[in-house]
């Protein structure tokens, strides 16, 4: 296609009223277009901030049960000691006893029973009482915080189970909402290359447009010419 000079400036100068003809013309699918796409942005800026919001709820529910297993290990920890303290103590006083009954050599018996006084044998039952009430309530102390501690580890297990799940509910939550998310961003991308194509189609148009026009302005001049 050959144009003449005159022909291609009428053209341009043709081109704004082109676009502007086909502008003004209805294009009610690109503004649906349009439409669709905000309302998909505005979806998917919903749907990650709630998805921001429950990421940062099973952060710190994760943390708190492993706070809670820590504590469960801790637990374990004291309540061994304190057993392997009780057997000890257990061991003391039963020794004790045992010594008390037992004859010759050096046993508790022969230590009462070599007193040089009255005054002296009531000193040393005395003591030897005392030794063995001293044990027995060192021995009923650490039972009490053995099961004490005991009864926090199962308290600890009960409190680990109830994070667990929901933590559980929170991860298949947070699942949940990124499936969401993926398909709110691929309906968003859709639309916007959707949007982008019509937009691109209405360019062409408009200078396929022009060039029409130029293309009639260049045969009116050669008509104009040949008459």
């Amino acid at each position: 296609m050959n144009l003449s000079r005159r022909a291609v400036i009428a053209g341009l100068f043709t081109l704004p009223l082109a676009a502007a003809s086909i502008a003004s013309t209805p294009d009610t699918a690109r503004a649906d277009t349009a439409d669709q796409l905000a309302a998909a942005s505005a979806q998917l800026e919903s749907l990650g901030a709630e998805l921001s919001a429950m990421q940062a709820s099973l952060a710190d529910a994760t943390s708190e049960l492993e706070e809670t297993d820590y504590q469960i290990e801790e637990k374990a920890a004291q309540i061994e000691e304190q057993r392997i303290v009780l057997e000890e103590k257990q061991t003391q006083l039963g020794g004790l006893m045992k010594a008390s009954y037992k004859s010759g050599g050096t046993s508790m018996l022969d230590f009462v029973l070599s007193s040089a006084s009255f005054e002296e044998l009531v000193t040393r039952v005395y003591y030897l009482d005392s030794i063995s009430e001293s044990e027995a309530a060192a021995i009923s102390e650490v039972r009490t915080l053995a099961e004490k501690l005991e009864q926090d580890k199962l308290d600890l297990e009960d409190k680990k189970a109830d994070q667990q799940v929901q933590v559980e509910s929170l991860q298949s939550q947070v699942g949940d909402y990124q499936a969401r998310v993926a398909e709110a961003q691929e309906v968003y991308n859709s639309l916007d290359a959707q949007l982008q194509a019509e937009l691109e189609a209405q360019r062409n148009a408009e200078i396929q447009a022009a060039l029409d026009a130029a293309e009639l302005q260049n045969q009116q001049d050669q008509n104009q010419s040949q008459g």
